[in-house]
């Protein structure tokens, strides 16, 4: 039997989105080099190791910081 969020008794944990540098780029309209220039300066959400050669933002960060630029613009 699968158990869903309605039969469990545990709480379900909210899906998690990873972002690769491309879509950090299309979502905030930046270059690579400003990305990696705003997380030099502490602006920016750090990505996430995922292996050796793979890292990936969580998306809600990168939306917050959107978000955040937005209230104070």
């Amino acid at each position: 039997m699968i158990r869903t969020s309605e039969s469990s008794d545990r709480p379900v944990a909210p899906a998690v989105r990873l972002l690769g540098l491309s879509a950090v780029m299309h979502m905030t309209s930046a270059s690579r080099a400003s990305i990696y220039a705003w997380m030099q300066e502490g602006s920016f959400p750090r990505p996430r190791k995922l292996g050796n050669r793979r890292v990936a933002w969580l998306a809600s960060e990168v939306e917050d910081w959107i978000n955040g630029l937005k209230i104070a613009a």
